[in-house]
């Protein structure tokens, strides 16, 4: 039997916002049948649903109530190891955006300079992405895919 893929299902996202109207915001951009969207506001309430739970991504800001900065990128990165984590936040800053991504983030957005209907797009990438890298992974352990496998004889 197959393993169902995110794409034909609708993909799960774990929004971690404090901003109740930006929560609200994402619920009109990510919306069903292609969006199944969970909005936590703290980042305790978000590694609670973690653990108890499957996500296909975790949409994070970084200064939420409870935690704030790369502290909270860090601690996300460390519970939820193989999802892919996107950083959307109010803070526009270049070091930032290098230092979430030497943390594990896979994509850095900027609240102030979004466009908000790109957003479902931007998810699929990093979704598929992560899929894919994890089918490579899983390729160089014994997997389907090998490097060489296409070389004539």
């Amino acid at each position: 039997m197959l393993e169902e893929t995110a794409t034909e299902r609708a993909l799960r996202v774990l929004f971690v916002e404090d901003d109740a109207d930006l929560a609200r915001l994402a619920r009109a951009v990510l919306r069903q049948p292609h969006f199944m969207l969970q909005c936590e506001s703290r980042l305790d309430r978000a590694l609670a649903a973690l653990e108890s739970d499957h996500f296909d991504v975790l949409l994070l800001d970084l200064c939420l109530p409870d935690s704030a900065g790369v502290f909270t990128l860090g601690v996300a990165c460390n519970f939820a190891r193989m999802l892919p984590i996107v950083v959307l936040t109010g803070v526009s800053d270049e070091r930032l955006m290098r230092v979430a991504a030497d943390a594990g983030a896979r994509r850095y957005l900027s609240k102030g300079s979004l466009e908000w209907d790109t957003l479902p797009d931007v998810l699929r990438g990093v979704i598929a992405d992560a899929e894919f890298a994890r089918r490579l992974a899983g390729a160089g352990a014994g997997g389907g895919l090998r490097q060489g496998s296409a070389e004539r004889t």
